[in-house]
């Protein structure tokens, strides 16, 4: 539901929210006023299964969405404040945060503790009095870490977390961001299998050196995709890396480079000066 006509609306978000017991999906978009009629009093939402909320102004501290017996499995929250709304977080399996602050990136690996996939993007900066963890947090139960932006708050995050059952990795490659994700995952002694890079900064300016090593630290990738055009002398290098990984028995040498890549997907221009030999 996206709600721009408070006054027309009014009495059909009465009539919606009288009905909460019913909600299997609850998707709204809207600005505080509009907001305010399903926060305050408490709403019964036992069948909920997936939330969306994105408010289109500053959140209100006092305006909190109160949703007693929900426990949702699928949650994404746009520009919401995670005390704005009131649940149970113990069977959310995916959790989506746009415009997150630090703190409550921490704060959510302490409320969902059966989370198998967290995305984030555009992380600011910490709320007053909220400092950093003094020790990693650990989550045992995360599989898959989407990062749809980069930033130096996201920096602070990879820094204090820790994901040993971590299986798929999406991020940027910022090259500032590269050698953090590297530490994270030392940190984490997980198999990654699966890592996809957007907009790889360290291709498109000439600093390959940054980036082509970090992948030789990931022995147990499987699948390798690259959603932005390289250079052709960077794909080159990678395909020479390739190389050393086969041999004419099919077996994998000491020191390959990914010994277990099955799956490699990069996009190069002008991709007629790849040395295909």
């Amino acid at each position: 539901m996206h709600i721009q006509d408070h006054d027309a609306a009014s009495n059909i978000i009465k009539d919606i929210v009288q009905c909460s017991d019913r909600w299997h999906i609850l998707d709204l978009e809207c600005y505080n006023d509009s907001f305010s009629y399903f926060a305050g009093q408490v709403q019964s939402a036992s069948a909920l299964y997936t939330l969306r909320l994105s408010i289109l102004d500053p959140p209100l501290d006092d305006c909190v969405l109160k949703l007693a017996n929900a426990r949702p499995t699928e949650i994404d929250l746009s520009s919401t404040l995670l005390k704005s709304i009131d649940i149970n977080w113990d069977r959310a399996t995916s959790v989506r945060l746009r415009g997150p602050r630090l703190n409550e990136c921490f704060q959510l690996l302490t409320l969902a503790p059966q989370l198998k996939r967290y995305t984030l993007s555009a992380i600011i900066e910490p709320e007053a009095g909220h400092a950093a963890p003094s020790v990693p947090i650990t989550h045992h139960a995360i599989q898959e870490l989407i990062l749809e932006d980069s930033t130096n708050d996201l920096i602070q995050l990879l820094n204090m977390i820790s994901f040993p059952s971590l299986q798929t990795l999406s991020y940027e490659g910022w090259d500032q961001l590269n050698p953090e994700v590297l530490h994270f995952l030392a940190r984490s002694s997980c198999l990654l299998r699966e890592l996809t890079i957007s907009k790889p900064y360290s291709f498109l300016y000439g600093k390959l050196p940054l980036f082509t090593p970090s992948l030789r630290e990931i022995p147990s990738l499987r699948k390798f995709e690259c959603f932005s055009e390289i250079e052709s002398v960077a794909a080159n290098d990678i395909l020479a890396f390739l190389a050393g990984t086969f041999t004419e028995n099919g077996s994998n040498p000491q020191g390959a480079f990914l010994p277990n890549l099955e799956h490699l997907k990069i996009t190069v221009s002008p991709s007629k000066e790849i040395e295909w030999q």
